[in-house]
């Protein structure tokens, strides 16, 4: 067989071209790219739903946005990535993600690292005003908040909170104008934004009692002169409160010039049994009840005569042979059980108040008081009127009285409880009366009383305050619920409330408060009104009126009192 050769070198030339093929092909894949690892999804499974990490491959980041209350301490991953590779820390634990935390992806001589960061999505978790103790409720982006009648809404700084880690602008406890709708624009450290709208309204103004107790001159100086009263009356005004009590009766002696007193008394005159009596009084009409009286109902505010003493006395157990009243009654002083002086701890004594003459007495006093000021607004009987210390009754009046209606003596126990019942009955009797002669004095005038706590008030003071409250002869009760904290406070008020309202369904609760000047007190004053907001009561009257000068009480009370407060029975 003959081969060309022409046709050997054409095989030859094929044979190197296809060697040189495949050398060519083997340099190329010599020379590839390595196998390109990577995390391919991120999920944290701790919470529902699972949330997807955003995966940003070219700067190796893992990015989540979860809701403020999620625990960032303590979040279980899941994570798929490039078979065959290793994950740093592993997939399927829990980690804590207040840093970013940098994960690890490694196969064979290949490693590449991906932080992930945890940021909360932005968020207002409390907006609160405490200047005016208002709370806002944060519905997703809008914040709605109300606040009370006369507040000035451009000028507000509320204390807004915010997880750790966002930041918001304007800062919380910043002054902003909420007169209109307010944004407010929180950011976390991604960058990522959201805004709050606050939406603020006024509530419509508020009717309620907000008194204040005004002792006898002794104690106190707003009578002295009329620039007093002018101040006096202004810093009310400033403050927002509509009711004066006025100190009327005191120590055997009243602050209007009583006839009816000097008819019943050693005094010589009426200016003796005067508490003013001395007075170099420079006001306009020359008589600084009616200035007050001028001056209060000019800003609104009401003047109440308060018959502080009541039928209490002075002079101890031992009265002096020239007591005012004793000396010539003297079958007007209580006595006990023991046949002494009757008394409910020791230092105050007590008239007969069982005894008609002595309840005829006080009873001609408040009216003798009603027509020297037709002006005045309405009477208040105090925690001594109508009232007895529990041992008291045994007077020969009183019991010739019992005697009569039970047909037997009243037992030496003062504690029976027919003969309680008995006194009980004659108070009573006695609140009953006085309702019905200051009503028919005139129709608008208010009939109040400031009694202790029930059943305190009974146990010592014979004051079955719940029964004057069925009998319809109460129209604004003020309670002395003087406490030190705020914890006494409210068990006092929330047990006074459930008496008057197994008694009435008419709001008539407006709880006495004791002004002090410490500067612990201002905290407990706040919580002490904050309480009666909670309860609804009618306000809240304050002993006493020096209390008022206090720049800490004035602080609490312009907060609550931010604007004028209509009285209830203008209504």
């Amino acid at each position: 067989m003959t081969i060309h050769l022409k046709s050997i070198l054409g095989i030859l030339s094929l044979v190197f071209v296809t060697f040189a093929l495949l050398a060519s092909c083997k340099d190329e894949m010599g020379t590839s790219d390595p196998e390109v690892i990577q995390i391919t999804r991120f999920q944290i499974t701790s919470v529902t739903p699972s949330l997807e990490g955003s995966i940003h491959h070219e700067n190796k980041t893992i990015d989540f946005l979860v809701d403020a209350d999620v625990n960032v301490k303590l979040l279980k991953v899941e994570a798929e990535f490039t078979e065959g590779a290793t994950l740093s820390p592993e997939s399927g634990y829990s980690y804590n993600f207040t840093s970013p935390v940098v994960f690890s992806l490694t196969k064979g001589d290949q490693n590449v690292s991906y932080t992930v960061s945890v940021q909360q999505t932005p968020i207002i978790t409390s907006f609160e005003v405490p200047q005016y103790y208002k709370i806002g409720i944060v519905a997703d982006t809008i914040i709605n908040i109300a606040f009370s009648f006369g507040t000035d809404l451009t000028k507000i700084v509320p204390t807004i909170k915010i997880p750790a880690g966002l930041t918001i602008s304007p800062a919380s406890n910043t002054e902003v104008d909420l007169s209109k709708d307010f944004f407010y624009e929180v950011a976390n450290v991604a960058g990522a934004t959201k805004k709050f709208v606050v939406k603020a309204s006024i509530l419509p103004q508020e009717t309620m009692v907000r008194g204040v107790w005004v002792p006898d001159p002794s104690h106190t100086s707003v009578l002295h002169n009329y620039q007093n009263l002018q101040d006096f009356v202004k810093l009310l005004d400033e403050l927002n409160l509509n009711v004066v009590y006025l100190a009327t009766w005191v120590r055997e002696m009243t602050l209007f010039k009583s006839n009816v007193l000097k008819s019943n008394s050693n005094y010589p005159s009426v200016e003796d049994g005067w508490l003013l009596k001395g007075l170099n009084y420079d006001g306009p009409s020359g008589d600084p009840i009616k200035d007050l009286i001028t001056l209060a109902h000019e800003k609104n505010i009401k003047v109440v005569f308060w018959y502080e003493y009541g039928f209490m006395r002075s002079g101890g157990s031992n009265p002096p042979a020239t007591h005012p009243l004793l000396s010539v009654n003297p079958d007007w002083d209580g006595i006990n059980s023991f046949g002494t002086a009757s008394n409910y701890n020791g230092t105050d004594y007590y008239l007969n108040s069982y005894d008609p003459a002595v309840q005829e007495f006080m009873l001609k006093l408040i009216e003798e008081s009603i027509d020297l000021y037709p002006e005045v607004d309405g009477i208040q009987g105090d925690d001594r009127m109508p009232a007895a210390p529990r041992n008291s009754g045994y007077n020969e009046t009183t019991k010739a009285l019992y005697r009569q209606d039970k047909g037997v003596d009243p037992p030496q126990n003062y504690n029976d409880t027919q003969w309680v019942r008995w006194r009980l009955d004659q108070l009573n009797a006695f609140g009953v009366s006085m309702y019905n002669r200051i009503k028919t004095k005139n129709q608008n005038l208010i009939v109040c009383f400031s009694p202790n706590p029930y059943p305190w008030s009974e146990q010592n003071l014979m004051q079955d305050w719940p029964k004057w409250i069925k009998d319809g002869i109460v129209e604004i009760i003020s309670v002395q619920c003087y406490r030190e904290t705020a914890e006494a406070y409210r068990y006092t008020v929330e047990q006074t409330n459930d008496y008057v309202k197994q008694n009435t369904d008419k709001n008539l609760l407006n709880p006495g408060i004791y002004l002090r000047n410490t500067s612990a007190w201002e905290s407990v004053f706040t919580e002490q009104m904050k309480i009666n907001r909670e309860l609804g009561t009618n306000g809240e009257t304050f002993f006493y009126n020096e209390g008022l000068k206090n720049s800490g009480n004035q602080r609490v009370i312009k907060s609550f009192y931010t604007g004028k407060a209509l009285f209830p029975t203008d209504n």
